[in-house]
């Protein structure tokens, strides 16, 4: 088990040090909506893994002699960590990645912190509350990733100096008629 949480760790580790490594030689502006996505599934991905996983374990055909599901279980929630901040890579701000990151792994600290607390008494209503708290510590980061990456990606394009072209309905007051207005950022 702790090979294979190595070898996800030092893969991710590998790949995202290629997401930002050198010059950007891309010309074109970056795409909130898809920072956004790579977000959004990069956490989606993970947690149906999970679930799955969870899912297979309870089921009445799973006999517990092989480890598929704590694999899987495993994979999708080291996914979780990394996931979310998918989106920080495409944008080429990896300290927003390693940001969440961190929070998302603090917050597993305070679920394994609590599961230690409640071994022996699962009657500790303070073990439960911590419990929760690492949970809605990683939900709360991964949505706030999630939520972040479009803004970061709009941020990249205004310090790279792209401009911004639209094209959109107008009312003009004197001549009291709509029409087509065009936006030009620059």
């Amino acid at each position: 088990m702790n090979k294979v949480i190595g070898l996800i760790l030092s893969s991710i580790l590998l790949l995202s040090g290629q997401a930002w490594a050198g010059e950007n030689m891309d010309i074109r502006p970056l795409s909130p909506q898809s920072a956004s996505r790579y977000s959004l599934y990069g956490t989606l991905i993970p947690g149906v893994l999970c679930a799955a996983s969870l899912v297979m374990a309870g089921s009445e055909e799973n006999s517990g002699e092989d480890n598929t599901e704590a694999i899987m279980f495993m994979t999708g929630f080291v996914g979780l960590w990394f996931g979310p901040g998918i989106g920080y890579l495409y944008t080429h701000h990896p300290w927003g990645f390693w940001r969440g990151a961190l929070i998302r792994i603090g917050g597993t600290g305070a679920m394994i912190t609590a599961l230690a607390f409640t071994w022996d008494d699962p009657n500790a209503t303070g073990g439960w509350a911590v419990f929760l708290g690492g949970v809605a510590i990683i939900v709360g980061s991964a949505i706030y990733d999630i939520g972040q990456a479009g803004k970061c990606a709009e941020n990249y394009n205004r310090k790279m100096g792209y401009s911004k072209i639209g094209i959109g309905p107008l009312y003009f007051q004197e001549e009291k008629t709509v029409g087509l207005g065009v936006t030009i950022r620059f």
